[in-house]
Parts: structure tokens; sequence; C-alpha cells
């Protein structure tokens, strides 16, 4: 198991990035800016068809996170949950039915839910009794959302609800005025799309044009061979409701080959549109994430790739944007196989945006061998200094996730530092963007946090205004615990300053295992590596054909953990020998070949 984190130097001549997660597999890149800390929320145990594709199920009311899923555990229905410090807490039944896919919409004291499935959909508002976390429902109200994929609600400045969704090849949006139990028939934006497209609707301010309400949807009808657009249309508010702007069509979507059915908002205060979308292909006929920007004039920023597909797997899907208008960060959070379906994100400045082309991002929350990360959701709303993001595991039917804090922007000394277990083995790897004067690095390791080694050093590269990717292998692990690391950043004078820690969870070992040495062949040194589950007196010799010892390498106690023993065996003459590791309760036999 590994613990990431990112860190700070205090001279500010390498900036390092802060993030904690626990997963079981290797992170192996970076990007601009990064979660200041993690921390992992406790499952809730989910219908396991209520996942689909990203909805809003996650609002902040009285400081409090609360999401609303529908739930198998004890009294199956559609529960909203409160946040308490890292635990979910079940609260009101919002309905006895099962599957829902849900959209809220948080406005003061009041929480307005969308609940939806094939033939049924219900709209309920939860009413907060003001400055408290007691709560009351009304609804639900039914609407007629049968044969619909995806459906999104946002509220107007006038106080009018507008929902969006595609149907029967159509992109619809209806209404609705306080207290929302009467809805429009449907006005009908662009027809004849294709039947798997969704929509999103946000209101928003174009500075100088007033407020709006907007939807945007994905085009898959096909011109050619290949998907074709995202398409945008808003209404003033104070417009008739039926008057709608002319079609635009997002910048770099209209080159063909780039509309999915994936869309999420962001909504700066200033008007500024980020979507996060799925495409179809990119200009190499590949699956991408991407980040689709519409400023207040009404313009589109050319389309900015978040994460390219990975050859013929390794594809991102199920983008989600989260603001945080405070550092003004733009943070695209998506799945990927990355060994497994793991949730991933990036981050990028406002002013600037650069995702870092070539890395796959932060994993967020990894598969760990018996997980299919198949969505991701959080909230509508931006964020300061936290956010709760949302992923389900489609196989064992949970809702789960983290609590990201604090995102900040970052100069261009910008680098990360990570570590991870990786078989017998500590991996640990940083990067900067700018040096100076950088001599290198002390790697220093401890088990109590007190008392430090040094275990290895990297030379930097003085000067550099380019990034710098650094690595260290530590395989001196031998037993179970906790791992703490930091980098000393030793400057050409001699001064020095510490990074803060890093710490990687090495677990103890499930069974007994003897590992195939390597290098094999060798000479004249060779690994073997092996694991005990619990306290053994343990023995590992080496025998020659004859079955004659000619090495032990242990015989002794030891706790459980996981091991690595070198044999060197300068000394003897090439040929094939046995090693035999041994317990009170195991035994393996293993070759190897000493060849000079």
């Amino acid at each position: 198991m590994k613990t990431i984190i990112s860190i700070i130097f205090k001279k500010y001549k390498i900036l390092l990035m802060f993030l904690v997660i626990a997963c079981y597999l290797p992170s192996e890149n970076s990007f601009a800016q990064g979660f200041g800390s993690t921390s992992a929320i406790t499952d809730i145990t989910a219908a396991k068809n209520s996942a689909w594709k990203p909805q809003s199920k996650v609002w902040k009311h009285g400081g409090i996170w609360w999401a609303v899923i529908p739930t198998s555990s004890g009294t199956a229905g559609t529960y909203i949950y409160k946040l308490v410090d890292t635990n979910w807490e079940q609260g009101l039944l919002l309905s006895t039915l099962t599957n829902f896919q849900a959209d809220a919409k948080n406005v003061g004291d009041i929480t307005y839910i969308l609940l939806f499935k094939a033939g049924t959909s219900e709209f309920v508002t939860v009413t907060y009794n003001s400055g408290t976390e007691t709560y009351m429902k009304t609804g639900p109200t039914n609407i007629n959302l049968s044969a619909v994929e995806t459906a999104t609600i946002d509220i107007d400045s006038n106080g009018r609800m507008w929902l969006a969704y595609e149907k029967s090849n159509d992109i619809n949006v209806q209404w609705s005025d306080s207290p929302y139990d009467s809805w429009s028939g449907p006005i009908v934006l662009e027809s004849g799309v294709d039947g798997d497209d969704i929509c999103v609707v946000t209101a928003f301010n174009d500075a100088d044009a007033g407020e709006k309400i907007g939807v945007m949807w994905s085009d898959q009808d096909t011109i050619g061979t290949f998907p074709t657009r995202f398409g945008f249309r808003y209404h003033n508010d104070n417009d008739d409701v039926n008057t709608w702007s002319t079609l635009e069509v997002a910048s770099g979507s209209a080159t063909g080959s780039v509309a999915d059915d994936h869309i999420n908002f962001a909504v700066a205060g200033d008007g500024t549109i980020y979507a996060a979308v799925k495409t179809s292909y990119d200009t190499n006929g590949e699956v991408q994430v991407a980040l689709l920007i519409r400023r207040p004039n009404g313009t589109w920023d050319d389309l900015y790739s978040v994460r390219d597909r990975e050859g013929s797997s390794r594809e991102p899907t199920r983008p989600i944007a989260l603001l945080d208008e405070t550092t003004d960060i733009i943070t695209v959070v998506y799945t990927q196989d990355v060994g497994g379906n793991d949730i991933m994100y990036k981050s990028t400045s406002t002013g600037s945006i650069d995702f870092f082309q070539g890395d796959d991002g932060f994993e967020l929350i990894t598969n760990d061998g018996g997980t299919d990360w198949d969505n991701v959701t959080s909230t509508k709303q931006n964020f300061n200094p936290d956010v709760v993001i949302l992923a389900s595991n489609t196989v064992s039917g949970t809702w789960t996730g983290v609590i990201g804090s604090n995102i900040t922007p970052t100069p261009v000394e910008l680098v990360y530092f990570a570590g991870n277990l990786n078989g017998n083995n500590v991996e640990l790897r940083w990067r900067t963007e700018t040096e100076i004067n950088n001599y290198g690095f002390d790697i220093e390791r401890t088990k109590d946090n007190s008392d430090w080694l040094t275990i290895g050093f990297i030379e930097g590269h003085g000067n550099s205004n380019s990034p710098k990717q650094y690595n260290f292998s530590d395989d001196d692990i031998n037993q179970s615990g906790t791992y703490y690391y930091r980098l000393k950043q030793i400057d050409n004078d001699g001064t020095y300053e510490y990074s803060d820690v890093i710490s990687v969870e090495v677990g103890v070992p499930n069974n007994f295992y003897l590992s195939q040495n390597y290098p094999n062949p060798f000479n004249p040194e060779t690994r073997i590596d092996f694991t005990l589950p619990e306290k053994q007196l343990v023995s590992l010799r080496i025998y020659n054909t004859l079955g004659e010892i000619v090495e032990e390498l242990v015989n002794e106690e030891r706790e459980a953990g996981s091991y690595s023993v070198i044999f060197n065996a300068s000394r003897l003459p090439s040929g094939v020998y046995i090693y035999r590791l041994q317990t009170s309760s195991f035994a393996a036999n293993k070759k190897m070949t000493l060849l000079k």
C-alpha cells in the first residue's frame, strides 16, 4: 500500500505540491497544481446500477458535505447522506426506489434533487432549518423523463428552474417556477442529434450582457465518418422562455471527430464556462478527455487536451470539472485504465491552461485489484477550501471517495514528490520545473519519524529552466509498518532545506512466498525475495546438485514482512544451484544458474 504526498521547500527554489492518497498501484506522473491534502472517506453501499454518467450528487450546506445515493443496504431506497469527519451517516429517505441517477442543486437553505431512471422520475425539495443540520423534504413531484439517459437542473436569476435532457434525438429543456411542482412542455433546442447524446444546463452571467441559462450538448450524429460537435445555446433570463440564441459550436469541436457523450460544467463568477468533456477522437484518432472554455464575450477557446488515450487502451472517460475561484485553479477529474480503472486528475491555473501533456495525472482513487471505478461525481458548487469527490465501484456496488483540500497555484519552480511500494522496494520520484544552484538531494528515511538515516544521494542539475525528473529506489525494506521519507535539497554553497515528510505504508503479507532469484542466470550476485505472514524461525540455504549445503543465507527468527537477500557466489563455480526457504509451516525450493 502506498501514500503519496507532495511537498514544499521553504526557500521556494524548488516548490513541491502536497497530495495524500492511499492506493496499491504506482503513480508515475505529475502536473501543474495539486490538492494540499486528501482524506479517504468511508464507503456507501449502493445499488450497483446507480452510477452511470457523471451527475452532481454532492453539495455543501452549513459547512457540511452531503450526497444523494441510491442504496441497497438495509432498507433499500434513495437516501441523503451527511459526511461527519470522514464517515457517511445515512439520513433522510428521499424515495423507496433504487437505481436512480441524481442531480442536485443547492441554493441557500434548500437543495433541489432530480431523481430519474428509465420510466420513472421524481423531483424532491429538501429544506434545512437555517443554521442547523435538520431538514425536511417536499415532494416528490413526477416528471416524465422516460427513455432519458441523463438529465440536469439549474436555476436562473429569476428563480426559475430549468431541466435539460436528450430524448428521442432531441435536446430538450423544460422549466418550472417555484415551488417547482408544475413543469412546462418540452422546448426543443436542436433536433436530429444522436440518440446517445447528453447535455448539461447551467446559469451564468455574461458580465456586460446579463444573466443567462445555457445548455451544452454533444452531437454525435455523423457527418461523413465521425461524430461532429459540441453545441451550445443560451436564454436571457428576462426574455420569453421560448427565445434562445442561435447555435454556438465550441471551437476545436467543429473540425470533426470530437463529440462524445460526457460533459460536466464549472462556471466562474464572471460567466466563464469550463466544460470537461470526453471526445470521441483527437487528431490522432484516439479518445481523449479535454476542456472546452466559453469566455464571457461568447467566444470559445480551442480545445485543451487533458489526457489522450495511450495506444489501444488506457482510455480516459467520465470527466468532471471542479473550480476553485479563490486560487483560480480548474481541476479535471476522470477515470482511466492505469493497470485497472483508476480515478485520476489534473489541475491547471485558469490564467494559463497547461495540463502537462504526456502525463497520466495523479491517481486520486486507485484500483486495488478488485475494483472497477466506472464513474466519478462531485458538486456543482465552486469550492474553497475543500471538495468531496465520489466514485462508484460497479463490481461491489459502493460509492467511495476523498475530501480534497487547498488546491493552490504554484510558480514555475514546481515539483512533486511521491512514494509507493513496488514489490519489496519503495520507489521515490520527484520533479522540478526550475532549479537554482541545486547541488543535489540527500534521501533520508526513518521508521520512528525522528532518527533519520541518509540512504542515498541524487545529483541535481545546478541551474535549469526546464522540468527535471528524479527517482530513487529504496530496496532495504524488510518489515511491515510505516516508513517516512524526506528530501534534503542541498545548494552548491552547502546550504540546505528539508522537504516535508512523506509516508509509505508497508502491509503485512497475506502468505508465504519465495521469489525466483533475479537476475537469473547471474554472476556473481543475485537477489532472493521472500515474505512471511507471521513471525517464524526461517532458514534460507543454497545447495548444489548433490544436495550439499554451499551457503546459509538466513537462519534466525524473523517478524512478519517482506525480505530481500543478496547471494554472492563469487567463490563458487558455474552451474545450477538449488535454494530452499524453510519455516515451521512452509517450505519451497527454486533453481538458479550461475554463469561465469
